[in-house]
């Protein structure tokens, strides 16, 4: 059960948010193409030891520190996901075009 002193911010309306709006799968995926690259840990040792470290830490300081530092990683994330995503579906669409053989120009990347 969750303590409402801990997480003001969270209640149980919100739970419904979370799974629509979460991106467990991408992270998924990101995660098992990280750690299952050949030479990951001696190519990208911050991405693959730090990083995932200091990710667990500034959460688990935004759970106890849910009033100040909760709201900004939730107002981080509701920017950041959909220009992540926006990207991606812009670098998957070039690829198509690639792997189909349509040469995009600069003006056709612009445009797309």
């Amino acid at each position: 059960m969750l303590n409402p002193e801990l997480l003001p911010f969270f209640t149980a309306e919100d739970f419904i948010y979370f799974i629509f709006l979460s991106n467990n799968a991408h992270f998924a995926a990101s995660t098992v193409r990280l750690y299952t690259k050949p030479d990951a840990h001696g190519s990208m040792p911050f991405l693959k030891m730090l990083l995932p470290l200091i990710a667990l830490g500034v959460i688990t300081l935004c759970m106890f520190y849910a009033d100040t530092w909760g709201s900004n990683l939730r107002a981080l994330y509701f920017t950041w996901s959909p220009y992540h995503y926006a990207a991606q579906a812009y670098g998957l669409s070039v690829m198509y075009c690639y792997r189909s053989g349509c040469q995009l120009g600069v003006a056709n990347k612009r445009m797309l």
